[in-house]
């Protein structure tokens, strides 16, 4: 670790956020704009310089001038979260948050929950373009009171955009091992009805034996204004079919996979009067997972499996502008038709309250809940909330904040009754729970903000499949205890003028301890830091530089990894060429399972926006 920290504080010179909202064509930051912004997956919608919790926001902006070509990949440069991917490029993705399991983080659009009831490792597979992103909202820490069970660790919501009238943008890009790619989007009115359609693909050949990939998605957006009533609704489709070489055992070469993703969401706000207002949200999510241990000759080992999460919520707030107070219900009913797993569903209720309170420059707010299984015993959540505002002019913002949280987790299907020759699900495994707390400082002015906590976790019960013996099989167990402390740390500043117009980083330092007699899968292989660094630059012909450093030093394995990636673009009225590499100096590790990080990748392309 100390490594780690020793290449980091030589690379820093300026520690930064993803929480800006950068004007990359001035190379400014509004403090305005910025306040502006409200986390929207609460109960309680809160602007993000006063949230009393962590938050991170990845802005369209931002996702423009990295060199990602999908939304999950973009976690990768948040401080605090572990991004480990076995397929590249959106492939397969598990997400973690301070010191969790890719099962404790919830992942919602709009606020609605996306996240697959057999497994994580399907969770990420949604069909949202870059290009349909507003933004990217990160919670880290407990946040099952603001989003239900599950989310222990933290929470990420996709917020997609407005759709504006009449615009067109088309995208080719092309690169290393065969890379094709292709997008079209468009967006239009009808009368009250605002419309967005996107749909892409591409394909790969491949870093290495088997790991080509295709991949396909369409989605619909579309949004109403009408008097007190506005209304939205959300249908996606994303379809992946690719080779899984060392995704799940270095022993079969030839694993393939296909995966199938359908969601849907509607959500509708009335406003009842000047105080008060009541939304609707309805939510689905069908995943199909067709796996074969032989690419060709699927009769050997082949598991299917049908998921399908479906959920009703039903909100209420009333309040001033310094008192709130929010009730949330839902209603939903989870179900797997599998192969390997059976047939099984449940139904689930949850209620939750939250009151807030601003006096002065001191913010209050709490909140109780519980939620309720037809096949298993009740989760209590609930948590308190501090801020203290400690600015002393308009032009920034200075705010203390620490929270506590209780929060819980059913286990998946798969960590109940998956079994095959290396993995045993259990049946009697009980729910987790964990107790986290921090407490952070957050700084928001017109060119920089920073912010810093210190966090805590400690877990009850936390499941993870237990390795017994050097053949690696495990089986899923309840760990009697999981304590996670640690540090983070990001900031960012931005130049009016000049060759460089922004520069942030982010440290996160933590430490997980259990109390597991044997090694485990997903626990005892965390971070114990990760160090990020931004530059973006306008280089002479207008040409646009993002330059981004990752340095991820893991529990079990201390060495130090750092990768570079980079992208350069430039502009021509509608039409914007772009180069981008990632891993420049083929920095060559695992992420997870047995897959290497593929090699410096090289992609390049044009887009043409048309209104």
């Amino acid at each position: 670790m100390f490594k780690a920290l020793a290449i980091c504080l030589c690379l820093v010179v300026i520690p930064t956020v993803v929480l800006s909202q950068v004007d990359t064509a001035r190379g400014d930051t509004s403090f305005i704009a910025f306040r502006s912004v409200e986390v929207s997956a609460g109960l309680v919608q809160r602007a993000i310089t006063n949230a009393p919790f962590t938050v991170e926001l990845v802005d369209s902006a931002t996702l423009s001038e990295q060199p990602v070509r999908n939304v999950v990949d973009a976690l990768a440069y948040v401080p605090g979260v572990d991004l480990r991917r076995r397929g590249a490029l959106g492939v397969q993705t598990d997400v973690a948050i301070r010191g969790g399991t890719f099962e404790q983080t919830a992942v919602l659009l709009n606020g609605i929950r996306l996240n697959d009831v057999q497994t994580g490792h399907n969770t990420l597979s949604l069909p949202f373009l870059p290009t349909d992103i507003a933004r990217l909202e990160v919670l880290k820490g407990g946040a099952a009171r603001f989003f239900g069970a599950g989310a222990l660790d933290g929470a990420v919501n996709i917020v997609l955009k407005r759709p504006r009238s009449s615009s067109l943008h088309a995208s080719v890009v092309g690169g290393d091992v065969g890379y094709k790619e292709g997008r079209l989007s468009g967006e239009f009115e009808t009368g009250l009805l605002a419309h967005q359609l996107s749909v892409a693909g591409l394909q790969h050949n491949g870093w290495v034996h088997n790991t080509d990939v295709e991949v396909y998605s369409g989605m619909y957006h579309g949004v109403m204004n009408s008097g007190n009533w506005n209304a939205s609704i959300v249908l996606g489709v994303n379809s992946k079919a690719f080779g899984a070489n060392g995704f799940y055992s270095p022993r079969f070469p030839d694993q393939y996979e296909k995966v199938h993703t359908y969601v849907g969401g509607v959500q509708a706000t009335t406003i009842l009067n000047a105080s008060s207002d009541l939304t609707f949200r309805l939510g689905s999510r069908v995943n199909h997972d067709d796996f074969v241990l032989r690419r060709n000759d699927p009769d050997f080992y082949h598991n299917t499996h049908r998921t399908d999460a479906h959920l009703f919520q039903v909100g209420y707030r009333t309040g001033t502008n310094t008192e709130h107070v929010s009730v949330l219900a839902e209603v939903g009913h989870d179900a797997i038709h599998s192969s390997n797993l059976g047939d099984h569903a449940r139904w689930r209720g949850s209620i939750m309250a939250e009151y807030a309170n601003t006096m002065g420059r001191l913010g209050v707010s709490g909140g109780l809940g519980v939620v309720t299984f037809t096949d298993r015993a009740p989760l209590p959540t609930g948590g308190l909330e501090f801020t203290y505002d400690a600015g002393t002019n308009e032009q920034s913002a200075d705010v203390l904040y620490a929270n506590i949280q209780r929060s819980g987790r059913i286990p998946t299907y798969t960590e109940l009754y998956y079994t095959d020759y290396q993995t045993s699900g259990n049946a009697n495994l009980v729910p987790e729970s964990a107790l986290t707390a921090e407490v952070g400082y957050r700084r928001t002015a017109n060119n920089h903000h920073m912010q810093a906590a210190l966090f805590s976790r400690h877990g009850t019960n936390v499941i993870d499949y237990a390795i017994a013996d050097s053949s690696g099989f495990a089986t899923a167990a309840n760990i009697n205890t999981v304590d996670v402390i640690g540090l983070d740390l990001s900031s960012g500043l931005s130049f009016a003028t000049g060759l460089i117009r922004y520069l942030r980083a982010g440290l996160t330092l933590q430490k997980v301890t259990a109390s597991a007699p044997t090694s485990t899968r997903y626990i005892a292989d965390n971070l114990s830091f990760l160090g990020i660094v931004e530059a973006r630059a306008c280089l002479p012909f207008s040409v646009q530089f993002t330059y981004l450093l990752r340095t991820v030093e893991r529990v079990t394995k201390p060495t130090v990894y750092v990768t570079h990636d980079v992208k350069l673009s430039r502009q021509f009225n509608s039409i914007t060429l772009f180069a981008e590499a990632t891993n420049l100096a083929s920095a060559s590790y695992i992420e997870t399972g047995w897959v290497t990080i593929p090699p410096r990748w090289f992609r390049a392309g044009a887009s043409v926006q048309v209104l």
